[in-house]
């Protein structure tokens, strides 16, 4: 089996390393496109440099050879991890071709199309936890976007650990975790906002962290905290879990997605990120409902509870009222 999987992970590679951006630059217009916009041979910067059509062409084609590939590696060895495994080399032939000297593209179109067919096959912890994975390397390699502070949206990702540690330690464990987070963070911005030099020096340092508001204010990270905590003590895992996870997607597709596309908004708030904040918890919730065992129809009450009060949220900051709220709602309207 092992030397099959060799094999078949060689093959992967090989069809991922059959780049439509490069070819397209060179037939179309002549040109290498990796010595402009981007620098790469993406879906992105096809569209840039070669245009519309042929940009979208790429997209879908990028989309759909990792997805293939994790279909016929799934039914040849009937095992998701395998199909993964093989699939991921799929990503790495795009990002890495051989024949172009190792520089291709970012490999984010290839990561979605396998996560997305991956769900009809699982929707255990090992698909979960490759969504995670997809959607930390989208928020690192994306300039699409626009992502103001990524690193802000990254490590929030690490909000994951909270509801995780739940799942498997119970409730008590996952509440010390969260409440000595919690604690060690507030002791923090109360010793910065004492001390009027510090605070000055530590946004200096670690602007990438933090936004102007929280030169006056708890951190957003410890309102989260703090909103974890309450939820963890008074709500069972599911309520939990579903809040905890819904704030950190919902949020921050609202964010990137409202600040890429900012149109129709109302209150300084983009329609079209609120949409997509909540598509993004939608489709988070297809992992959840086998994932933890609930119905679609909480699912589908908590992607809209929570966007509903990322998008009321005015004068108390939605990292407390978002989590928090979601859960309060499915309480009791359960």
């Amino acid at each position: 089996m092992i030397a099959e999987i060799l094999i078949a992970v060689l093959i992967a590679y090989l069809i991922g390393s059959i780049s439509l951006g490069y070819f397209f630059g060179r037939v179309v217009k002549g040109v290498d496109i990796r010595k402009y916009g981007n620098k790469n041979t993406g879906a992105t910067n096809t569209y840039r440099i070669v245009g519309r059509d042929y940009g979208i062409i790429t997209g879908v084609f990028d989309f759909l050879k990792s997805s293939i590939v994790f279909f016929l590696a799934y039914s040849y060895f009937n095992a998701v991890w395998v199909a993964l495994l093989i699939s991921i080399f799929v990503v790495i032939g795009h990002n890495y071709p051989f024949y172009l000297g190792f520089r291709g593209g970012k490999g984010v179109a290839s990561l979605w199309g396998i996560l997305l067919i991956s769900i009809f096959y699982s929707r255990g912890l090992i698909v979960f936890l490759f969504f995670i994975f997809v959607l930390g390397y989208t928020l690192i390699v994306s300039r699409r976007l626009k992502i103001q502070r990524p690193w802000r949206k990254i490590y929030r990702i690490l909000g994951f650990i909270f509801p995780l540690v739940y799942l498997f330690y119970g409730q008590k464990t996952a509440f010390y975790v969260v409440a000595i987070a919690a604690l060690l963070l507030l002791v923090f911005d109360i010793l910065r906002l004492m001390k009027r030099k510090l605070n000055i020096w530590l946004f200096r340092k670690l602007k990438m962290f933090f936004k102007e508001k929280e030169k006056r204010f708890l951190s957003t990270t410890t309102l989260f905290l703090i909103s974890s905590c309450l939820i963890i003590w008074f709500f069972p895992l599911e309520i939990a879990f579903i809040s905890i996870a819904f704030f950190l997607i919902g949020d921050s597709f609202a964010e990137i997605f409202g600040r890429a596309f900012p149109y129709w908004k109302v209150n300084g708030k983009s329609f079209v990120g609120w949409l997509s904040g909540l598509a993004g918890n939608l489709f988070f919730g297809l992992f959840l409902i086998g994932f933890l065992d609930v119905g679609a129809m909480l699912i589908v009450k908590a992607a809209f509870f929570s966007m509903m009060i990322e998008f009321l949220s005015m004068k108390i900051d939605d990292n407390f009222t978002m989590p928090l709220g979601t859960a309060l709602l499915l309480g009791i309207l359960r």
